[in-house]
């Protein structure tokens, strides 16, 4: 019998996560349905981005990720402790940002407005709730399905469930299990023969890191000129078609979460990397802010390990 989420997920404590959601009746909503003869793999980029968003307004991390056919995985690294750095006047800010009051008249977010932001911000009780909430792995999963579900539905035209249920959730409880996971997470797409090496899975974590990799190999060993027109090639070979602003008649389509939330932040910078790695510097983002001896103990079990699935289900 499966233990109740609140037992091993306890809100307000750092921990990583294995989390992942699967379509109703295992349909391949992201893909090609053979039963439709219908085509969803646009599907994917869309989640990928909404991952990308919710990554920069909560304090979690997105550690690895993989979109699948009809299921996604992702490894999730709670924050409390770099919420609590957090003003009030910064919580407000991102909740409303979130949960915008106003639109325009195509439907787009508008930024919070000042006077909105104080008020919420006066509120001591609102904002501790709030704080709370933006570092909840229920909150941001949440967040993450309702809208790929609102959006898939608009598409298709219909009403009822996406997924078929809350998502699923695992605990990793050491670096043993948190390299183990995203070994699984990242060759999923390879051992359901979607792909042949993780540099062609496509909307995977470890696709996105090795492109990160080769940027900065490029941009080091080459001029500015090279990198870019490697980027570009990069960027154009294998990859989907990505989700436009207006597709489906979405009514809050996903912006770039840098950009649409760059008026509403006094200059507080972002990580550049969304997708966050291991990291030792207590200041940037990381697994467990590892230290370097336990980060190359990692990196060696993450490569030695046989790529063989946890006790989950895809």
């Amino acid at each position: 019998m499966a233990l109740p989420r609140s037992r091993y997920v306890q809100e307000g404590q750092e921990g990583v996560y294995h989390c992942f959601s699967r379509c109703v009746r295992r349909a391949f909503l992201y893909g090609f349905d053979t039963l439709t003869l219908r085509d969803f793999s646009h599907r994917k980029a869309w989640l990928v981005e909404r991952l990308r968003y919710l990554a920069a307004i909560f304090a979690i991390e997105v550690c690895a990720y993989a979109v699948m056919e009809n299921h996604f995985h992702t490894v999730l690294h709670p924050r409390p402790d770099i919420v609590a750095l957090w003003s009030d006047r910064e919580v407000a800010t991102r909740w409303l940002t979130l949960f915008p009051r106003h639109r325009d008249m195509r439907g787009v977010p508008i930024p919070p407005a000042e006077e909105g932001i104080r008020a919420l911000a006066d509120c001591p009780e609102r904002i501790a709730q709030l704080r709370q909430r933006l570092s909840s792995l229920s909150w941001f999963m949440g967040r993450l399905n309702e809208f790929i579900a609102r959006a898939a539905n608009k598409e298709d035209g219909v009403k009822g469930r996406f997924w078929e249920s809350r998502f699923k959730c695992q605990a990793l409880l050491d670096e043993a299990a948190i390299a183990a996971c995203m070994v699984y997470v990242d060759l999923n797409p390879i051992r359901a023969g979607l792909a042949q090496t993780p540099e062609k899975s496509e909307f995977t974590s470890i696709q996105e890191r090795i492109r990160a990799w080769q940027k900065e190999t490029m941009t080091t060993a080459s001029g500015p000129g090279e990198a870019a027109a490697h980027d570009m090639q990069s960027a154009s070979v294998g990859r989907s078609t990505p989700m436009p602003e207006n597709a489906a008649g979405i009514s809050d389509p996903i912006p770039d979460p840098l950009a649409a939330m760059a008026n509403s932040f006094d200059g507080m910078a972002f990580p550049a990397p969304w997708l966050c790695p291991v990291q030792s510097d207590s200041e940037r983002r990381g697994i467990l802010r590892m230290t370097e001896t336990k980060w190359t103990r990692l990196f060696r079990i993450y490569f030695n390990l046989k790529p063989r699935p946890l006790a989950v289900r895809p």
